[in-house]
Parts: C-alpha cells; structure tokens; sequence
C-alpha cells in the first residue's frame, strides 16, 4: 500500500526566497531599536507595523507619555511615502467613458473610500489620480485596494463593466478597469 505523506524525517525544510536580503514576506525589513517616525506623514513604526500617530494602538495621549519620550526615536520613510516619492505603484484602475454628471461623483467616491481605508491601514492610500478627456486614471500603493476600489464602483455604478488582472511575480501590480456602459 503506498504512503501518501511523507514522515516528519523525510520531509525537507524550504526558506523563504530571499529578495535583497530582506525576506518576501517581510515587507518592512529590519527595524532599528526604538520607534521610527515618517517624517512626511508623521506615521509611527512601533512593533514591526506602521501606526497613525493618534492611533489606538498607543492609547491615550501615547506621544506625551514619558516611556515613548525614553525611547530612541529615529527618522524613517514608511513604504507609502517611499512609492510616491519614486513614483511607484502597486495598483491602478482605469475607468473609461465617463460621462460629465457622474464625474465629480466619482471623484467623491473614491475620495471617500480612500478616507475609509486610510484609516483602517496608513499605509493604504492614493498616490496619484489623473483626468483625461473621457477617463481617468487612479495609482494606489497596495494592489488589493485597486481592486477594492474597482469592485466598489462596480456595486455603486450598476451599468459598469468591471476587468481585473493581476502581473505575476515579482512585480505583483493590479490593474482594474471599470467602462461605463
């Protein structure tokens, strides 16, 4: 009879790929002792994560406290701010055959949701939105939020036709797009 698992002796160990000497799933590297602050959005490293500085996190009043003031503090550039300096993106949707009425709508909306999920994640945001003539073009630093913004307007705007694709590995870029029927 054949086995169908291997035993725990016969089983290998395989690392992570390494990708600069920065694990794949590691996506902030290495922190330095202390906190770090994003001096361009003033976002908090603290416990491997980024933080908005009034988050609840920290608790109350957390940048007076006399234990944050102890710590080593040090300037650091948190990804988000990094990817719109150099122009980067992770995702980007596409809308298509907009007419002029639903145009300051959707900009609203999808000012709005930004808002949303900025707050639950700082480092979710827009870093560009550019109009064209009968388009418009929208670039976020996470790819799941372009596609988080594309299936929202998909529910918002019934008469949408909706597109997601996905680059493979190691550019990982969304790219959504919504035409207007």
């Amino acid at each position: 009879m054949p086995r169908l698992y291997k035993s725990q002796k016969e089983r290998s160990i395989s690392k992570a790929p390494v990708r600069n000497k920065e694990a794949v799933h590691d996506q902030y590297g290495h922190s330095e002792k202390g906190v770090a602050v994003c001096p361009v959005c003033k976002n908090v490293l603290f416990k491997k994560e980024w933080h908005h500085p009034d988050s609840k996190a920290f608790g109350k009043d957390f940048f007076a406290k006399k234990d944050f003031l102890a710590r080593d503090q040090h300037a650091k550039l948190c990804p988000a701010c990094r990817m719109t300096k150099e122009g980067l993106y992770e995702g980007e949707v596409t809308i298509k055959d907009i007419s002029p009425i639903n145009r300051d709508e959707l900009v609203n909306i999808i000012k709005a949701f930004a808002e949303r999920e900025i707050k639950r994640d700082p480092q979710t945001r827009i870093i560009r939105m550019r109009k064209d003539r009968n388009s418009f073009t929208v670039t976020t630093t996470e790819n799941q939020f372009a596609v988080k913004i594309g299936k929202h307007l998909h529910k918002v705007f019934k008469k949408t036709d909706l597109n997601i694709s996905h680059s493979k590995e190691p550019y990982e870029v969304s790219r959504v797009e919504v035409t207007f029927l």
